[in-house]
């Protein structure tokens, strides 16, 4: 499977989710991975435990995802060697960005932070991972998400 056919195939099931938590809504993920085997075992991991999922190459693409699907993605799990802009550089500007979305960092390479969090709410997760250990990690972070992701405006900005 060609890589821009991933991102094609797993974009087009987003769905908006609600943001009531009491409803059992699980949130889309956003899934930033460069390379092909990783991405799609990230996705069919997702999808198999009932999460909408979008998939993205790179920065650039995540960024060009999120602005049709901003309000129904409630956590990026992002690699952090990406081509272009890292992976932490994403997390820091889509937080900015859309500060109920949670992040999750993940990386073969060491980490100096624990695997608790990297910094300031962004969550890691250290490669190789299992399924379980990805959706635990996700399920980790999601009880503290709002799914109210409206872009902030200038004017919002403090």
């Amino acid at each position: 499977m060609r890589a821009s056919h991933a991102v094609a195939q797993h974009s087009s099931l987003v769905r908006p989710v609600s943001s009531d938590p009491s409803v059992g809504a699980k949130p889309s993920v956003l899934v930033v991975e460069d390379e092909t085997f990783v991405r799609n075992a990230a996705c069919a991991i997702l999808e198999g435990a009932g999460y909408t999922v979008l998939a993205a190459r790179n920065a650039a693409e995540a960024k060009n995802l999120l602005e049709d699907h901003s309000e129904s993605v409630g956590i990026l799990f992002s690699d952090v060697v990406l081509p272009g802009q890292n992976g932490c550089e994403l997390a820091d500007e889509l937080r900015a960005q859309y500060p109920a979305m949670r992040m999750i960092l993940t990386s073969g390479y060491p980490c100096e932070a624990d695997e608790e969090s990297c910094h300031n709410g962004v969550f890691y997760l250290p490669k190789p991972f299992s399924a379980d250990a990805l959706l635990n990690k996700v399920r980790q972070v999601w009880p503290h998400a709002q799914n109210r992701n409206q872009p902030r405006r200038g004017a919002d900005i403090a």
